[in-house]
């Protein structure tokens, strides 16, 4: 038992060291038999992909049954409620994706399936009891050994600090906002600069480059609504602001919503956010975050934030005045 326990730790140190790490959000494919395991620990695994990990399953549904049905299975009152409170709480939040083509038509497991779609589904960890020489696939006391896991709630605590040109923009964008924005169908762009500095070059590169990775990357962007917050211009007008995002809308529909009164700054929120219906998250430097110049990102932090302060900050911000321009 001694040595099978090491082997298992030896080996989910091994795969710990491939780098899985580049990234705000991960995908994870959660076969349902693991949460019939040990409570306790089916707990801590649960807690810790609440908020940042994204679950795919079956387009059908099938494996929201399953996982019900086996979290139902635990005979500890306590345990088991305060796992099913956990991810009521990512259902809430939208954090299972009904998006794993089934093959009914052969003799596959679920497991086999969504493996062959690793690529296609951008799934990053796939937690089994099914023993596979594959670097993604992990026990469930396995990944909880990881490197992986721990540097996940380190990410999760600390967010990502950037010193400023460690990635070309489109590197930048696929690593870090790839999983986040390719699911949305509601993005909330949040810098009150973006009006009050008339979207200067910086500004306007940025956005620019953004929205066309959005377009490009989105599931379904002709259903994905992007609306733009940020303080009233001071100058040229919104027309300067409203002209850029109509020009890279392509299949977004992008809202411009301007907060405040003609010449006069409002008192907006000062961190920049960037929000989906899964997950909101903050841009210390804010939206020109790009330096499209030199071909690199800029210097900032990423880090979590609560959605419903966000959205609460907005709306107090909205009582001094709104308006709303649609750009596509």
């Amino acid at each position: 038992m001694g040595n099978f326990w090491m082997k298992s730790l030896l080996d989910s140190l091994k795969k710990a060291s491939t780098n899985f790490f580049n990234a705000m959000v991960y995908l994870f494919y959660i076969d349902p038999p693991v949460l019939a395991g040990e409570p306790s620990e089916v707990l801590s695994f649960v807690r810790s992909i609440q908020h940042n990990v994204l679950v795919p399953i079956f387009e059908d549904g099938r494996l929201d049954f399953e996982i019900n049905e086996k979290v139902k299975s635990i005979s500890d009152i306590n345990y088991r409620k305060r796992i099913e409170e956990t991810l009521k709480r990512m259902k809430k939040h939208k954090r299972f994706l009904y998006y794993i083509e089934s093959d009914d038509d052969s003799k596959k497991s679920e497991l086999e399936c969504a493996l062959e779609q690793e690529k296609e589904c951008n799934i990053s960890v796939f937690i089994t009891n099914t023993r596979l020489e594959n670097e993604k696939v992990y026990s469930l006391s396995e990944y909880m050994l990881s490197n992986f896991a721990d540097t996940n709630e380190q990410l999760v605590s600390n967010g990502l600090f950037f010193h400023g040109g460690e990635e070309k923009p489109a590197p930048f964008l696929e690593k870090y906002f790839l999983n986040i924005l390719r699911h949305a169908r509601s993005i909330d762009i949040c810098d009150k600069l973006i009006g009050e500095k008339n979207c200067s070059r910086n500004f306007k590169d940025s956005l620019e480059v953004i929205l066309q990775f959005i377009n490009r990357v989105n599931f379904e962007p002709q259903n994905c609504e992007v609306t733009l917050h940020t303080g009233i211009p001071i100058g040229q007008g919104a027309s300067h602001i409203q002209n850029i995002l109509s020009n890279v809308a392509e299949n977004l529909k992008v809202t411009l919503r301007l907060y405040g009164q003609s010449g006069q700054r409002v008192d907006f929120h000062h961190d920049r956010f960037l929000k989906t219906e899964h997950f909101a998250i903050m841009i210390t430097c804010g939206f020109d975050v790009l330096d499209i110049a030199n071909n690199c990102n800029r210097k900032t932090n990423l880090d979590f934030k609560n959605g419903k302060d966000i959205t609460a900050s907005l709306t107090q911000t909205a009582r001094s005045g709104i308006r709303n321009i649609l750009c596509y």
